[in-house]
């Protein structure tokens, strides 16, 4: 796959299906802030 990615990976288990969310480098500093930023977002990834 091309391209490049500068920021970490969230794998989570959100309505019984486990997904890797895209995280914003900024807000992966804990696994909750992570959650926060997401779910500002509607658990869309950034990207």
């Amino acid at each position: 796959m091309p391209g490049s990615f500068h920021g970490t990976c969230l794998y989570a288990l959100k309505d019984g299906e486990w997904g890797c969310y895209t995280i914003k480098p900024s807000a992966s500093e804990t696994i909750a802030t992570a959650e926060t930023w997401l779910n500002k977002r509607g658990w869309e990834g950034w990207g």
